[in-house]
This record gives C-alpha cells, sequence and structure tokens, in this order.
C-alpha cells in the first residue's frame, strides 16, 4: 500500500472509529465543556470535520475555501452525514492524483490570512498529525467522561493492513 494513502485511509478510518462511539453517547455528555482547545467533544469533532472539508478544498486547488453556512453539526448524525461525503472526496482524490503529484506545491491561505506554500506531501502529514493531536484530546474527554475510548493507533492499523495483505498473498 502506498505510504501516503495508507496515511489517508488511517486518518479516516480513525475518525470513522470516532465517530462510531460518540453516536452511542447521550447528547449532553458530547456538549459538556470539559476544557482544551476545542471544550467539548462536540467542538472537537466539529473541527475535524472541518480542516478535512479545508484541506480537501485546498487539494483541489482553493487556496480560501469559506465553511459552508447551511452545515447543521449540532449531533453526531449531523456531523457524520456532512463528514461522509467529503472522506470519500478525500480518499477519491488521492486515488487518482498519488504518487505522481506529492511534490506539487499546495497554495493556501489561512482564516487568519496568513498564504503559505507546502507540498503536497507535507500537508498529508499535517492532516494526519492535526487529526492524531485532536483524537487524542478526544480520547481525554471520553476517559473524563468515565468511558473507555476507541483505539485509533497507528501501529495497530498498520497491522491490521499487514495480516490482511498477508491473507490475501496465501490466498
Amino acid at each position: 500500500m502506498d505510504h501516503y494513502k495508507s496515511l489517508i485511509e488511517y486518518n479516516i478510518q480513525s475518525n470513522q472509529r470516532v465517530l462510531a462511539q460518540l453516536r452511542d453517547f447521550p447528547q449532553p455528555d458530547f456538549e459538556k465543556e470539559l476544557g482544551g482547545s476545542f471544550p467539548s467533544l462536540k467542538l472537537t469533532i466539529r473541527h475535524l470535520l472541518e480542516s478535512d472539508w479545508l484541506w480537501l478544498k485546498r487539494w483541489q486547488g482553493e487556496p480560501l475555501a469559506m465553511l459552508p453556512a447551511h452545515w447543521i453539526t449540532n449531533s453526531v448524525e449531523e456531523i457524520q452525514a456532512i463528514w461522509e461525503p467529503i472522506q470519500d472526496d478525500i480518499e477519491s482524490y488521492f486515488s487518482i492524483c498519488l504518487p505522481d503529484q506529492l511534490e506539487r506545491s499546495v497554495r493556501f491561505t489561512t482564516k487568519k490570512g496568513d498564504t503559505y506554500a507546502l507540498l503536497l506531501w507535507q500537508t498529508i502529514n499535517h492532516v494526519v498529525n492535526h487529526g492524531t493531536y485532536h483524537r487524542g484530546q478526544i480520547t481525554n474527554m471520553v476517559r473524563m467522561l468515565g468511558y473507555q475510548p476507541v483505539v485509533t493507533e497507528l501501529f495497530l492499523f498498520f497491522n491490521e493492513n499487514n495480516r490482511v495483505e498477508q491473507s490475501n498473498t496465501l490466498s
């Protein structure tokens, strides 16, 4: 499996696992402010959704994208309904462009107005690192609420994929 495609797949699968767990949480727990840069599960998961959308737009050549005003993101189900097609679009995008465009420059402007240019492979690393960072915050919040968090470890993702690839080779 291509390195960068596997990182994208890991990031999407980890986000999906977290969302699946959060579907079972009572709404008050989902919205409870616990501290951190995004103080609730709802605000943190919504930030991950928004970041994926912004990066998809940047990869597609839109350097300054605005979040759609019509998004309703009050529940896990509403977030999931918006996020799944975005994740599908990210997977589709990278199934077409990788590995040929890894050295391509991605120009973008942040919400603060700062303009940057990074190579595509650098932005992929950033998005995966960013997702891991905020999923770590979610893991902490889940524990603070008295629940057991889902596992989203990268080495376990690789181990699982290695077993699948080995069983396919043996077949």
